[in-house]
């Protein structure tokens, strides 16, 4: 399900908003993780250079 939401909202309906390109990140499962899991996937996105 993560391409079908990947191709309409970033593809689709963000690029009708005038955002050229984008990109999706998912994090699965987060009801079920624990809270080490979590930190570790916010580490990884703040190292992540949004332009």
């Amino acid at each position: 399900m993560g391409n079908g939401i990947k191709w309409i909202v970033v593809n689709k309906t963000l690029k009708q908003l005038g955002v050229g390109t984008g990109s999706w990140y998912d994090f699965g499962g987060i009801t079920g993780s624990r809270p080490e899991r979590r930190q570790r996937w916010l580490d990884k996105i703040a190292a992540v250079n949004f332009k």
